[in-house]
């Protein structure tokens, strides 16, 4: 059971806590820096195409031109055909719609992709494709069939496209499957509405920031409020909300205390804790030190932290909490493999 979320925003960072009961269960961070282009869906031009190296550069903004390559534009390849020659399918000055598949590197330009890949919550989907793929992390025979026709059965007769199925869609419900799909297909008809009128480089799409993700990812049934201590963050989060997630609008909240809220919930010296037991574990004794007795100096140091500290939560939590930091800096590069692991 989710009881409260709660999203701190700061220039530098956001981040977000789950409690559950009364306790931290977890806690994830986005750095406002370290957010890349991958998954954006842009409006591209093609500036140049390079017959001898089968690619084009494509301009999508930002200064540098974005690379293609022809085993990357979709369709390229008929039904099995001879693949047709970059030159025979874009043209300098075409206007082309471009997913980012990887950040630029150094003096290097973005790669691009011509197949969009959507990621929700339960499912990615396809628009271009028509077939259901499943997670190669899901290992289980049988239950590969059975997820792959649930889907089937679940999907209205009027759904054009292809999903893969993620992990996380084994213990999901039907109606949560559902509301997944109604939420992929309204965002890439959003996508396709704003491409119509697109100016050459525009973005149409960006994968969603961490606050915005909590209403995809972290909201449910049981979840009672969601707590923004931003103003403008909130009135993003409600607008999101409003068109995506009308279910959700009701519990969400603006927080305007003095106290700063990861302090009232506790949540810092969740983090903290954390910190120091980290730090506690990489410490090396000192050069001609006695290592027993270091040893017994960091227990006897642990055990007056613990007994300092009112935090709620067992001391698994607080490695946790540690690892979420490494986890997010990850995630977009897990969510990129994921979006090619149902077999494309």
């Amino acid at each position: 059971m989710t009881d409260e979320i709660l999203i701190n925003v700061t220039p530098q960072e956001t981040r977000v806590a789950v409690i559950q009961q009364g306790a931290v269960q977890e806690v994830q961070v986005e750095r406002t820096s370290a957010r890349g282009l991958i998954g954006n869906i842009y409006m591209g031009r093609v500036v140049r195409v390079l017959p001898g190296m089968q690619s084009a550069f494509v301009d999508i903004g930002g200064g540098r031109a974005a690379f293609l390559h022809v085993a990357d534009i979709w369709g390229h390849r008929p039904d099995g055909a001879q693949a047709a020659p970059i030159e025979k399918l874009l043209a300098e000055g075409q206007n082309l719609l471009v997913q980012v598949a990887k950040d630029p590197i150094g003096t290097k330009g973005a790669r691009l992709s011509t197949q969009v890949g959507i990621a929700g919550r339960l499912l990615v989907y396809l628009p271009q494709e028509s077939h259901i793929g499943i997670s190669q992390r899901i290992e289980d025979e049988e239950e590969r069939l059975h997820l792959r026709g649930k889907l089937q059965q679940l999907l209205p007769a009027d759904v054009t496209g292809g999903f893969i199925i993620r992990t996380m869609a084994e213990a999901a419900s039907d109606r949560e499957l559902l509301a997944d799909v109604a939420y992929l297909r309204k965002l890439w008809q959003d996508i396709q509405d704003k491409a119509r009128g697109a100016a050459p480089a525009a973005l149409l799409y960006q994968d969603l920031n961490l606050s915005l993700r909590v209403l995809r990812d972290f909201a449910d049934d049981e979840t009672v409020r969601i707590l923004i201590d931003s103003r403008e963050t909130f009135q993003k989060v409600r607008g999101f909300a409003l068109e995506f997630t009308p279910n959700v609008v009701e519990r969400l909240e603006h927080y305007s205390g003095e106290r700063p809220l990861f302090d009232l919930y506790g949540v810092e010296g969740e983090i903290e804790k954390a910190r120091y037991m980290r730090n506690l574990a990489d410490a090396e004794p000192p050069a001609n030190a006695d290592g027993v007795a270091f040893a017994r100096r960091q227990e006897v140091r642990k055990r007056q932290f613990e007994g300092q500290q009112r935090i709620v939560g067992l001391m698994a939590d607080a490695w946790r909490l540690d690892i979420q930091r490494v986890y997010q800096e990850m995630r977009s590069r897990e969510l990129r493999r994921e979006r090619h692991e149902g077999g494309l």
